[in-house]
């Protein structure tokens, strides 16, 4: 029923992704697979939702009201069987600058936050720029797929005020057990810390894998969480800033509420509101279409390394569509990965040392493109090796 086969040119539309590539030199008719968004329209149903709100011509000041907390929660529930409430619902523009405003909330100067890297890069920089340290539980790569080490997180949980979480984990794909996030919130309810959950991958999990939230944990935990989600990733919508935070806490919701309002920071997208609702009621279908075509691109990917580049060795992705792509032996500089990848393969992806500890080596390649980009992409880089 829809379309995922055809390239559409982001140059000329203020594209973040698009512009920051051509101006490291990359070609205006090339895609690249960086910043995580995708390379397809979104859903038609949004599409129709947002040109009703446009022609409408009244986009004034817009709150998130009891609808759209509904159909958030609703989606939750009926998605991932997880008994979200409306009421703990608290609305963003996005999950960055919710996790900057939670870091501010509930932590003061000087105190340590939790994170497991390699992950994504604002989680270092939401601790760092706010005055914050930062505590290490790298992942383990182990039995082939990444593991936590909890015995280090023992370790070093006495002492933090939040641990962050990258659930599912960008960027190395992994998809969290629910034993995995029970053993996370028990550590973290021992030593008083606040756990926030990252959970904006969560509709992007690949066949034969299962998405836990936190929020399906036993009530107990509950009450030391914060649980961010968007349908930004999943539906084509980064943006238009709208992110949804379930706080089971009362307190701990009215904390986080009251730093919004130190900063000003409560505005709601007229066209995020409406797209949002848009999809979780109506572009269900769409996303069923979407999975397999990620995983096709994934398989592919991973085929393609195998028979003509087999020194490069693809990870597990049970979840997110950011393939974790390993290039150490090909080339263990990450400088000169980067200037390779970019400069002589057209190959514009993330340098796996900006998610940190365990990065160098690899590079992040985003699949939500057209098979057809991907084609092309590892043709260049198998003509640039040889």
């Amino acid at each position: 029923m829809y379309d995922f086969d055809t390239l559409y040119l982001r140059n000329a539309h203020a594209s973040e992704k698009w512009d920051a590539a051509i101006q490291q030199g990359c070609p205006p008719e090339i895609a690249p697979l960086t910043v995580a968004d995708m390379e397809f329209r979104t859903a038609p149903e949004i599409i129709e939702a947002v040109k009703q709100t446009a022609e409408f011509g009244l986009w004034g000041y817009t709150y998130a009201n009891a609808e759209f907390k509904q159909t958030v929660s609703n989606w939750m529930q009926h998605r991932h069987n997880w008994p979200a409430q409306a009421d703990w619902l608290v609305n963003a523009t996005g999950v960055v600058p919710a996790l900057y405003t939670a870091v501010r909330a509930f932590t003061k100067p000087g105190d340590t936050i939790l994170v497991q890297p390699p992950v994504y890069p604002p989680f270092f920089k939401a601790a760092l720029n706010n005055g914050r340290k930062i505590a290490e539980n790298p992942l383990v790569f182990k039995n082939g797929q990444y593991q936590m080490d909890f015995e280090d997180l023992r370790r070093k949980a006495p002492g933090a005020a939040i641990m962050i979480l990258c659930s599912p984990h960008n960027p190395v794909g992994r998809v969290w057990s629910q034993q995995d996030l029970e053993t996370i919130a028990e550590i973290c309810a021992e030593n008083n810390v606040l756990l926030f959950s990252d959970e904006i991958h969560c509709d992007i999990i690949m066949p034969g894998n299962k998405f836990v939230s936190a929020g399906a944990l036993p009530v107990q935990y509950l009450q030391n969480m914060v649980i961010a989600t968007s349908a930004s990733k999943t539906f084509s919508l980064a943006g238009l800033g709208c992110c949804s935070l379930f706080i089971p806490n009362p307190q701990l919701r009215a904390q986080f509420t009251t730093q919004q309002d130190i900063e000003g920071g409560r505005m709601n997208s007229t066209f995020g509101v409406v797209a949002t609702q848009a999809a979780y009621q109506k572009a269900e279908a769409w996303l069923e279409e979407l999975l397999p075509y990620i995983k096709n691109n994934y398989d592919y990917l991973q085929q393609f390394m195998q028979q003509n580049l087999p020194l490069v060795k693809v990870m597990p992705m049970q979840g997110t569509y950011l393939a974790w792509v390993n290039f150490a032996k090909l080339e263990q500089d990450p400088d000169k990965l980067e200037t390779f990848l970019r400069e002589k393969a057209n190959l514009f992806v993330n340098n796996g040392s900006m998610f940190g500890a365990g990065g160098a080596g690899f590079a992040r390649i985003n699949l939500a493109c057209p098979n057809q980009v991907l084609q092309k992409a590892l043709a260049r880089l198998q003509a640039a090796v040889q």
